[in-house]
């Protein structure tokens, strides 16, 4: 059976509830969404799959810790 996804990604994104925004931060520039226009995309759609996540760098291991002197 064929399938056809649909989606909204934004990537360094911070989502401003005060607002109704979600601002996505980009190298070389800004853009700012109104978060009800995204929702309403999707209203009375059913079956969906909603993530929101939100990915953090691990610190390094520090080298000299490692070491047995």
């Amino acid at each position: 059976m064929a399938k056809v996804t649909s989606s909204e990604t934004f990537k360094n994104a911070t989502i401003n509830t005060n607002d109704g925004t979600i601002t996505e931060f980009l190298k070389d520039d800004t853009r700012v969404y109104k978060l009800s226009e995204i929702l309403n995309q999707w209203n009375l759609i059913d079956n969906l799959s909603i993530t929101i996540k939100q990915d953090k760098d691990l610190p390094a291991a520090d080298d000299s810790e490692e070491k047995d002197d």
